[in-house]
């Protein structure tokens, strides 16, 4: 009681002093605000002349407005503080104020207690609709179980999933099983069509207690209706769980009781999983992605991304076709790139997918701003600082790094500075200016062996990064001179033909003292000109930040972080992105679709009869009626005897059954659970790959018509596809390939050309980006493109118009490859097309120019003799 009179109290007094005070001033003393503004007489006669009793009660009565403007102030800090549940900023010119003002504040909370008491008194409804097809439908304005106000409760909406739905409230998709236990008078165990998935939109789904929103999700837009209140300490398992016993499975698989479809055992019951820690739960860990070697925002994990996909189409660009004879399974350019990168894609593509494909600015052509009204132009992407979390732009007197995180901050500074803007984006794409010694701070041994990359400039000394930097500001005073404009902006606008003047970022250890004024003034030169600094430590003459080892800076704020290794890996991809230069590595690709068989290869197989050697043998005979059709090149389906797709096969089944394919004599438990679940435990991982593998064997069954059959095969610790028992058109085309090799007549190596032609019919699953996917195919395509371009060699002496049907076939399958663009060229030649060499040339240009590369000075060159001496042939059969 008496600390609700103290509450009340404190309640009372913060009115009256919010409103009661201007109001007494208003009407008292008069508005603080003069009826008009003296002149220069009534201002010195007032400096001369002994103070008036009016002049001294305008001054008291300025100071008690200038008091209660910081009063109003502080109040407005402390509420907004305390409604976005973060920590509040103390100002320091009004400190004292807010302390006063933070006790009276409490006041507000009067109500708190009240409701805790309402709730603690209010019973809830119970509901034990079912939701099956053919029986009662619930009342949608109603939870399918008990709960208090206090429990969150979500309505669904159109296209919902579970899973999305536990992503975006829970912060784990794989805690679907508790929201489904919480509502199972709503949501269905069994595993046909109405299985957990199967939510119906306006179903009132309770939540558990920790949840809370993490941030939009594709196919979980509904709303939280009812806010949730702290999570206790500890949650009592469900004890309404169904206890059906499931069906074993005939391999003696356990399904995974928390996956998707699945039923717990008799007398079980999923447990909830503790609440968040307080990290978790804040606002800013939904705005970054965890990895083992630091902490990324989404925005620098989207550009990271980026510069890996663009890795790979600068691996297309440089690739070079050689002989079947010479087929080599450990290409440097199949080389994975480093797992933090499918990790963050897995989080970006999770969370926030349209940061993958963002939609192009308007980019204005040259013939549309040439016109009478131009466009605006679009104004550049984000700034290094700004993808790493710090605030863009740098102050202008530079920003130090302190604490714990200032080397791991800086890393990721360093990242993300080199992976901003694009081709269409000169303006975005920063650079960095670092002398030797500070790179060597970062990444120690390993600056060494980093190499150059065109945006990043390494100087010897401190003394020379800065002559470069003030070079850098000379150079763009002159050209905004030139221009008659004061600033880059005055300059973007009236000149968009402007050379790119993207941010520069000098990242250096605290100068020496008689370094610091150079510094100083570059800096406050460069401001303008979007020239800043960050300096590895505290920097007295201008702001310093203060990060922790894990990012946090202070009031709810986190920037990224990266240890040394990832930063490593992760500056290897940008500058293999930047450059198209490989990068080394020791890692390999893990694929042996195209390993070379273990003993000769019979000539000319049916396709009835591929080889099976270098393949694991199968622990079941071969099933009479055939092998079960798999397709995999294109959208990925397994048939059944009439030819018809299976239906219902899970997401991680339809990857495992692309993996193992991939992985064709078999892969390592350990490497499954890798690939597919990097970051969840031993445990968890190990139940769900029984869970994916008990699919995935039962729809080939199906398929199949035979449950007794064994299609994927455990040999101890690792997994392998029967390769009596399924039939995958990926494997036909290897395999073609190497009949096409291992040929010596050449009669015979037409044939299995044209069979691996046949065979490749589209994309390694097509419309499944699977985070490991990249160099398996990569590798498929590749073999598509050997079987045309060797057969157009075979070919072209006798049929040349074959032979130029065929090249343009590779072309299209990669119009980025320079060789096959060159080969193209060649066959257009031996028709005497010029019209057509002149065209794929330009298709090249075209090509080349989405990854700002431009066709090599041979390619132009053979052009133009192919050109020349398909027009003189074709003079001379004129004459």
């Amino acid at each position: 009681m008496r600390s609700l009179l103290s509450r009340l109290l404190r309640t009372g007094l913060l009115l009256v002093l919010l409103g009661g005070v201007p109001y007494g001033l208003l009407t008292q003393l008069g508005s603080p605000l003069p009826d008009q503004l003296p002149d220069v007489d009534q201002i010195g006669q007032a400096l001369v002349e002994p103070a008036s009793d009016d002049m001294v009660l305008a001054v008291l009565a300025g100071a008690l407005w200038i008091v209660w403007a910081a009063f109003a102030v502080s109040v407005a800090v402390e509420i907004v503080a305390a409604v976005r549940g973060v920590p509040v900023p103390r100002l320091r010119p009004i400190a004292p104020m807010q302390t006063f003002v933070g006790w009276l504040i409490a006041g507000l909370l009067i109500a708190a207690p009240l409701l805790t008491v309402a709730t603690q008194t209010t019973p809830a409804p119970r509901v034990t609709a079912t939701a099956h097809h053919g029986q009662e439908q619930p009342d949608l304005t109603r939870t399918a179980v008990t709960a208090t106000v206090q429990q969150p409760t979500y309505q669904v909406a159109k296209g919902d999933w579970l899973g999305r739905v536990a992503e975006r409230f829970l912060g784990d998709f794989d805690r679907y099983p508790e929201i489904q236990d919480l509502n199972t008078g709503l949501i269905p165990h069994d595993t046909g069509p109405d299985g957990p998935d199967h939510i119906e939109p306006g179903w009132r789904l309770v939540l558990p207690a920790d949840a809370h929103d993490r941030g939009p999700q594709r196919h979980a837009t509904g709303q939280l209706l009812v806010p949730p209140a702290q999570p206790s300490p500890a949650e009592p398992p469900n004890t309404d769980a169904p206890s059906t016993p499931t069906d074993p499975d005939p391999d003696g698989v356990v399904p995974d009781p928390t996956a998707p479809g699945a039923t717990a055992p008799a007398g079980s019951a999923t447990p909830s999983r503790a609440p968040s820690s307080p990290a978790e739960e804040a606002p800013v860990a939904d705005t970054g992605v965890d990895i083992p070697g630091g902490w990324l925002t989404l925005p620098l994990a989207a550009a990271v991304v980026a510069a890996a996909a663009l890795v790979w189409r600068r691996r297309r660009h440089r690739y070079r076709h050689r002989p079947l004879e010479t087929d080599d399974p450990d290409d440097p350019d199949l080389h994975p790139l480093p797992p933090a990168v499918g990790r963050l894609r897995n989080a970006v593509r999770t969370r926030s997918p349209e940061l993958l494909d963002p939609p192009a600015p308007a980019q204005p052509s040259v013939t549309e701003y040439a016109g009478d009204d131009p466009p605006d132009l679009p104004p550049p992407g984000p700034s290094g600082p700004q993808l790493a979390g710090i605030d863009s732009p740098v102050p202008a007197g530079g920003l130090g790094l302190d604490g714990p995180g200032a080397d791991a901050a800086a890393r990721a500074l360093l990242v993300a500075t080199l992976s901003t803007g694009s081709p269409d984006d000169p303006d975005a794409r920063g650079q960095v200016i670092i002398p030797a010694d500070a790179l060597t701070t970062l990444l120690g041994t390993a600056a060494v062996d980093l190499g150059q990359i065109p945006r990043l400039h390494v100087t010897a000394s401190l003394s020379d990064a800065l002559t470069r930097t003030e070079e850098l500001l000379i150079e763009r005073r002159r050209i905004l001179e030139d221009h008659e404009v004061a600033d880059l902006a005055g300059i973007r606008a009236a000149h968009p033909f402007h050379p790119p003047m993207p941010p520069v970022l000098l990242l250096c250890e605290p100068p020496p003292p008689e370094q610091r004024a150079r510094l100083t003034t570059a800096l406050h030169l460069g401001a303008p000109l979007q020239v800043g600094a960050v300096v590895l430590g505290r920097w007295p003459r201008g702001d310093t930040l203060t990060v922790q080892a894990d990012g946090h800076t202070g009031g709810g704020r986190r920037v990224a972080i990266l240890d040394v290794p990832t930063a490593v890996e992760l500056l290897a991809v940008l500058k293999e992105a930047h450059t198209g230069e490989p990068a080394p590595t020791s890692q390999a690709s893990g694929s042996d679709m195209t390993t070379p068989p273990e003993r000769p290869v019979p000539p000319s197989p049916t396709p009835a009869e591929q080889p099976t050697a270098g393949r694991p043998a199968a622990d079941s005979a071969p099933v009479a009626a055939g092998p079960v059709k798999v397709r995999l090149l294109g959208e990925p389906a397994i048939f059944d005897r009439d030819g018809n797709p299976v239906t219902g096969l899970r997401h991680h089944a339809r990857e495992l059954l692309v993996f193992l394919a991939v992985h064709r004599s078999g892969a390592n438990l350990s490497d499954i659970m890798e690939a597919f679940w990097p970051t969840a435990t031993v445990r968890r991982a190990s139940q769900r790959l029984s869970t994916e593998t008990s699919d995935l064997r039962r729809h080939i069954r199906q398929a199949a018509d035979d449950r007794s059959v064994q299609p994927v095969v455990n040999t101890g610790s690792r997994y392998h596809l029967n390769p009596d028992l399924v039939d995958i058109d990926v494997w036909h085309l290897a395999d073609h390939l190497r009949h096409a090799s291992a040929a010596t007549d050449p009669d015979e190596r037409i044939a299995a050309l044209r069979r691996a032609i046949d065979a490749h019919t589209g994309v390694l699953a097509d419309g499944w980006d699977y985070d490991w996917i990249d160099p398996a195919r990569e590798q498929v395509r590749r073999n598509g493109i050997r079987a045309r371009l060797h057969l157009a060699e075979l070919l072209g002496p006798t049929d040349h118009h074959a032979a130029v049907q065929l090249t343009q076939e590779a072309v299209a399958i990669d119009p980025l490859n320079e060789d096959v663009a060159q080969r193209a060229m060649r066959a257009l030649a031996a028709i005497g097309d010029t019209d057509g060499i002149r065209a794929q040339l330009d298709r090249l240009r075209a090509a080349l120019d989405e990854i700002d590369e431009e066709p090599t000075a041979a390619t132009v060159a053979l052009a133009a003799d192919l050109q020349r001496d398909a027009a003189t042939a074709r003079s001379a059969r004129h004459d």
